[in-house]
């Protein structure tokens, strides 16, 4: 399990590979839920994937990709090439808005 963040595309990449698909594919989400809390896009449970597709729409970015293939499945974030305005912002403010 790893995370990525691409070189030129700046687009954050996460793949898991899943050989058992039951406790090994719990244990995967909860991983997937983890790391993206500790990145302030969701919550551990519950509907942090909506908040996430709901943030790259406020930012005009494309709504993220996920792909499952074989073993393995993609989730594929998107950011603006250009600095934000504000580079003080916190990247999911704009999520914890919509929760609060």
């Amino acid at each position: 399990m790893f995370l990525q963040f691409s070189g030129e595309s700046k687009n954050i990449e996460y793949k898991v590979s899943l050989f058992d698909k039951s406790e090994k594919y719990m244990k995967t989400i909860v991983a997937f839920a983890n790391i993206f809390s500790q990145m302030g896009l969701v919550e551990a449970w519950g509907s942090g994937i909506k908040r996430i597709f709901n943030a790259a729409e406020e930012y005009g970015l494309p709504k993220p990709r996920f792909q499952e293939f074989d073993n393995m499945f993609r989730v594929e974030l998107f950011r603006s090439s250009f600095p934000m305005t504000n580079e003080k912002e916190n990247i999911g403010e704009a999520s914890e808005e919509h929760r609060r």
